[in-house]
């Protein structure tokens, strides 16, 4: 690990929620229906397709961290610009992660509440 990524290292499973994100691995239905744990791969919340650039960038569930993020920011971005917004420097790298680290963490939430309840 270089002294740059130390320096980024918030700790235990932060490190990885933004490589793991944007990789489309996690809480995407369809990431989830690609390895066989969903039948659907539309989003609980709207019923678009639930991708990363979905969950991350569109989905009105979590319009409310991304003007936090944007706010914080400055501008708003899309999908196309986060990789440079990312490495611009460390705040808006932190900005970024932690906004992506809190939709991630509530999706996960949300979504093992919602396996327990049974379909009627």
């Amino acid at each position: 690990m270089t002294g740059r990524e130390k320096s980024r290292d918030t700790g235990g499973r932060n490190y990885h929620v933004l490589p793991d994100t944007l990789a489309g691995h996690g809480s995407f239905r369809t990431y989830t229906k690609r390895i066989g744990k969903q039948e659907q791969e539309n989003c609980v919340y709207c019923g678009e397709t639930d991708t990363v650039e979905h969950t991350i960038f569109m989905c009105d569930r979590w319009e409310r961290i991304r003007q936090g993020a944007w706010n914080g920011l400055g501008v708003n971005i899309t999908a196309d610009e986060i990789g440079e917004q990312i490495v611009a420097n460390e705040e808006k790298w932190r900005i970024i992660t932690n906004m992506i680290r809190k939709i991630m963490s509530q999706k996960e939430t949300e979504e093992r509440l919602l396996q327990r309840i049974p379909n009627p």
